[in-house]
C-alpha cells in the first residue's frame, strides 16, 4: 500500500512526473492513464481491475455503435452500456458501505 504522506509516493510521483516531461507530448496522455491506474492499484488491486475492465467494455461497445447502422442496434447497446456502468457505479460505491461494520 502507497501512502500518500510517505517518502516512496513522493518518489513515484517524481519518477511520473520527470517521464511526463521527458516524453514526446503524444505519449503524456497514456503515461498519465497508466500511472492512475498503476497508483489506484496500490490500494486496491481488484477495483482498478474493475475499472479498466469497464473502460474497455465502454470503449469497445461504441465502437460497436458506432459501425451499426441500425437505430434499434444502438439504442440497445447504448442502454446496456449504462446499465452496466451504473451497475458499476452501485458495485463502487455500496458493496464498501455494506462491508463496514456498524
Amino acid at each position: 500500500m502507497l501512502d500518500l504522506l510517505s517518502p516512496n509516493y513522493l518518489i513515484a510521483l517524481a519518477a511520473i512526473a520527470l517521464a511526463f516531461h521527458t516524453l514526446p507530448q503524444r505519449l503524456r496522455p497514456a503515461l498519465l492513464a497508466v500511472a492512475s491506474v498503476a497508483l489506484y492499484a496500490q490500494y486496491n488491486v481488484w477495483a482498478a481491475c474493475a475499472f479498466v475492465g469497464s473502460v474497455l467494455a465502454v470503449f469497445f461497445t461504441t465502437v460497436q455503435i458506432d459501425r451499426s447502422y441500425s437505430s434499434p442496434v444502438r439504442r440497445v447497446l447504448f442502454l446496456l452500456i449504462c446499465v452496466f456502468l451504473l451497475f458499476h457505479l452501485l458495485l463502487v460505491k455500496v458493496g464498501p458501505a455494506s462491508h463496514s461494520g456498524p
